[in-house]
């Protein structure tokens, strides 16, 4: 019993004494294992998040490649496109002028017919003066045919009293003739002869009176007859020449033409073109324009834009994502989390614009206008940018889509457009602005759409 008993107390002793010992051993291959754990989770957290990170930037890799190609092959088609439109422009322009020296020469000979017109009238002019002088003569010579007329009358008023006398002398003859009796017969013969001669003189002498009276009247008749005509062919009216004044007319310019240069005042302005290539040429493409004048102060202008820019200056949002990476690296203790935000919108719209326009003249400078256009868009640059969520942009680029593109749902091909303009002119330039804004709204399917106005400072160049 004694034995037993001490060896019990041998084993509570050495119990006590090894428990201790035990208990730090179990704590220490727990906090082994939970190292263990901890260590195989993290190491398979961090091979499941890089494989997704590498799976995803391939994918995106690939979609860039084939966006790229895509991309490329729009940009060789655009641009030959933009070259064929470039060389139309060209043959329009090399047309124009010929145009232009034609309607040159035409005003040159308009010119000389002018002159000859001029010529003309002063011709007639001076025979108007040379037949005023001969009337002026012929009013001097009235006087001296009047007296020419006076002495033809005093002339037959002699005659007529000649033939008094020779009529008193017959009677004295009859006289002498009855008191003679012995000469009767002969008397009487002679008398008979007499009468008879006498009757045929008085006869000659009544019927020379009547056709001097006659011829004097006629011939006073045709005398004035003659200078009154002659004196109206002189001083007729000279009518105006209806061909010169349609000519005159004509020459008035009312029809005018010429280019004009535009320059863009909006927020995002940019000098890219349909291929989102820096181009400055483009930009400089002129405005065609052709007016008309419909009264002193009113005019109807017609233009066409064959490479026309409409800023939509990215405040129309296409397309917005939101994308959560989470990375973890050595140095943290935990997974960090970053939000991408990738934005698609509208930079602008290049097309064909042709339109009409009323201006009104204010002042001998000053005028004002407004009307209306069609858009008709070929192509248009999209802006991707991307930005973290402390607003760091990680990527802002432009770029270009077509009818072909599945972007191209995006927008309306063809609009209206409302046109404002004041202009200052001096010789033959009109400096001013215009305002312009889409009548409805162009933009389809997309989140934000907004159509701002558009700005424009122009010089337009009027060649005729």
């Amino acid at each position: 019993m004694q034995t037993n008993n001490k060896m019990n107390i041998d084993f509570d002793t050495a119990w006590s004494s090894l428990k201790p010992a035990l208990d730090k051993e179990q704590a220490r291959r727990e906090k082994k294992k939970r190292r263990f754990i901890v260590f195989w989770f993290t190491l398979l957290a961090i091979g499941l998040g890089g494989s997704a990170i590498f799976m995803n930037n391939n994918a995106k890799i690939n979609d860039k490649a084939v966006v790229k190609n895509e991309i490329i092959v729009q940009k060789n088609d655009d641009k030959a496109q933009s070259e064929e439109n470039v060389a139309q422009s060209q043959h329009n322009i090399t047309h124009k002028q010929e145009n232009l020296t034609q309607s040159k020469n035409n005003i040159t000979q308009s010119k000389n017919n002018i002159t000859q017109s001029k010529n003309d009238i002063t011709h007639k002019q001076d025979n108007i003066t040379q037949s005023k002088k001969n009337f002026t003569q012929s009013r001097k010579n009235i006087p001296r045919r009047s007296n020419n007329l006076t002495q033809f009358k005093k002339n037959k008023a002699q005659s007529n009293a000649n033939i008094i006398q020779s009529g008193l002398t017959l009677a004295q003859t009859l006289q002498d003739a009855t008191q003679s009796k012995k000469n009767i017969t002969q008397l009487n013969n002679d008398l008979s002869i007499s009468q008879s001669t006498i009757t045929k003189l008085k006869q000659d002498i009544t019927d020379k009176t009547n056709n001097d009276a006659t011829s004097n009247k006629k011939i006073e008749n045709n005398t004035s007859n003659q200078q009154i005509k002659s004196i109206k062919n002189n001083t007729k009216p000279q009518t105006p020449n209806n061909n010169s004044s349609k000519s005159n007319k004509q020459q008035k310019p009312n029809i005018s033409y010429g280019l004009q240069f535009n320059m863009p005042v909006v927020k995002a302005y940019n000098v890219l073109d349909a291929n989102a290539d820096k181009n400055i040429y483009a930009a400089l493409i002129p405005t065609a324009w052709v007016s008309k004048t419909l009264s002193s102060k009113n005019s109807l202008m017609l233009f066409v834009n064959p490479y026309s820019n409409y800023y939509a200056s990215n405040k129309a949002i296409a397309n917005s994502t939101n994308y959560n990476i989470v990375t973890q690296q050595a140095t943290q203790a935990l997974p960090q989390q970053a939000v991408y935000t990738q934005t698609i919108a509208v930079n602008k719209l290049i097309g064909v614009e042709a339109g009409i326009m009323l201006q009104h003249q204010l002042t001998s400078k000053l005028s004002i206008g407004a009307g209306v256009s069609s858009f008709f868009a070929q192509s248009a640059l999209l802006q991707n940018k991307v930005v973290t969520s402390d607003k760091t942009v990680s990527k802002d680029n432009i770029y270009s889509v077509g009818k072909n593109d599945n972007e191209w749902n995006y927008i309306q091909p063809n609009f209206f457009l409302a046109k404002v303009e004041c202009s200052y002119s001096f010789n033959k330039f009109n400096a001013g602005c215009s305002f312009s804004k889409p009548i409805s709204n162009i933009f389809n399917n997309i989140e934000t759409s907004k159509t701002p106005i558009n700005t424009n400072l122009f010089i337009r160049w009027k060649m005729k």
